[in-house]
């Protein structure tokens, strides 16, 4: 879908893509809760650079200062060194270990460009984090340099970080260890967005019942199937517990699961959709 912009005092026309204005929009507006991005440079106050790496060589940063500006939360995500850099996992330890160390520092004393300003994330509110492949520091109102938070498995702090930087981070007191699960192929087996029940939050004074379903993708009958229960019992208990569904109601419900486990998909939730209906009324 696409809208036309005039210029005035000009013989053209500005097309722009609809979906690229509500890009823009929300970026701008703050709609964005996080947001991993990058990092060629980054300095002592957490300043980055992805726009300019030397004087010949001008990259530009795009939609980065749109993104990086009103979001919430941010990860800059990159490799501790650059050039040559090789690592080597130990699936069994889960552990990390620099093989090789790259040529080219990316934590230095002075960035060529600042594309993002570390104390400007400070005076705004903004959580930032630098995640790397051996540790990961955060910027905070607390010190005017990085705090250095997490450390992989198998990764020695002063060889492996602390020599490999142009400056000293704060080392925090509660120094934790990355995940061991981050270094091995197998599955990590996480819940990123927690059970169905936690994903339902009641308004009483609005009679609301809110469910968040990102996320959530169902890939076959047997996941259509579950969902469609275990929603069904979830909603029955919210409308029994404020008075809009009586138990001789919900009991003459279960009568009818039979004939939904008979019915087509569609037609499932079609069924669903009216007891829930009937429940409100």
């Amino acid at each position: 879908m696409f809208f036309i912009l005039p210029f005035i005092n000009y013989d053209f026309y500005l097309i722009i893509s609809y979906k690229l204005f509500i890009s823009v929009i929300v970026y701008d507006g703050g709609g964005l809760d996080i947001a991993y991005l990058g990092a060629a440079e980054v300095s002592p106050s957490g300043d980055v650079n992805v726009s300019r790496m030397n004087a010949s060589r001008i990259t530009g940063p795009g939609g980065f200062i749109d993104i990086t500006q009103s979001t919430r939360k941010i990860c800059f995500m990159c490799t501790f060194t650059a050039k040559g850099l090789e690592v080597a996992f130990d699936e069994k330890a889960g552990s990390i270990s620099i093989a090789k160390e790259g040529t080219k520092r990316k934590f230095v004393n002075k960035i060529y460009e600042t594309t993002f300003s570390g104390d400007e994330s400070v005076r705004r509110g903004q959580k930032v984090y630098y995640v790397t492949e051996r540790c990961v520091f955060r910027r905070t109102a607390a010190h005017d340099v990085l705090e250095l938070i997490e450390i992989a498995p198998g990764i020695d702090l002063e060889k492996d970080i602390l020599q490999q930087m142009d400056f000293k981070p704060i080392i925090s007191k509660d120094l934790k260890l990355m995940d061991e699960r981050f270094f091995k192929q197998d599955k990590m087996e996480i819940s990123l967005f927690g059970s169905l029940a936690e994903r339902c939050v009641y308004h009483e004074d609005d009679h609301l019942l809110f469910i968040d379903l990102f996320g959530i993708s169902l890939r076959n009958e047997t996941e259509i199937d579950w969902f469609m229960v275990r929603a069904m019992i979830l909603l029955c208990g919210y409308l029994v517990s404020v008075g809009k569904l009586t138990i001789h109601t919900y009991q003459s419900h279960r009568n009818h699961l039979t004939r939904y486990f008979n019915q087509s998909p569609r037609k499932r939730v079609l069924w669903m959709l009216l007891c829930l209906i009937k429940g409100l009324i």
